[in-house]
């Protein structure tokens, strides 16, 4: 159901859970921390936001991938003697590859872009590249550095797709 829900909401539902009197700095006060600890507007904030948004992605592309792996084939390393663990890391784990590597892409590819939650959750000092554009063209008005750094960020998209590509194949995305 959190999937359905835009990331904006989700966002805001972070920033009420670690603001200054919501439930998680007062469950560390009702444990004995006097100064309970900056929990918004830090680098950890921003990136359990990120990590709740992207989750459901990176899960997405596991499950496809992994439902398509025969059982039987564990079932075979067992009954020739495999552990369980040596069984996971010789058969499950290479054939579940190219999902993980779908899902990283994916993860990767939609953070380079993110503007709305490290904005709201992160710290000015540790503004993703965004963040960093908007200041450029809101604040600084120099539209050329904006431009040069939106450049960058699609070069390093392109670049991803690129090396993806070469490395598992793009055709793998959707398989």
């Amino acid at each position: 159901m959190v999937f359905w829900l835009s990331f904006v909401v989700r966002t805001y539902v972070w920033v009420v859970l670690l603001g200054s009197s919501g439930p998680i700095v007062a469950m560390f006060k009702s444990i004995g921390f006097d100064p309970a600890p900056r929990l918004l507007y830090t680098s950890f904030a921003s990136n359990i936001g990120l990590t709740h948004i992207m989750l459901p992605y990176m899960i997405l592309s596991l499950y496809a991938v992994m439902k398509n792996i025969d059982p039987s084939l564990s079932r075979a390393a067992a009954g020739l003697g495999a552990s369980p663990f040596r069984s996971f890391a010789l058969i499950f784990l290479p054939l579940s590859l190219p999902g993980i590597a779908n899902g990283c892409l994916l993860c990767i590819i939609f953070c380079l872009g993110f503007y709305v939650t490290p904005e709201l959750l992160g710290s000015p000092s540790d503004r993703m590249i965004a963040g960093m554009i908007s200041v450029e063209l809101l604040e600084l008005l120099d539209w050329q550095r904006a431009a040069a750094m939106a450049v960058i960020l699609l070069v390093l998209t392109v670049a991803l797709l690129v090396v993806y590509d070469r490395f598992l194949g793009i055709d793998r995305i959707w398989r």
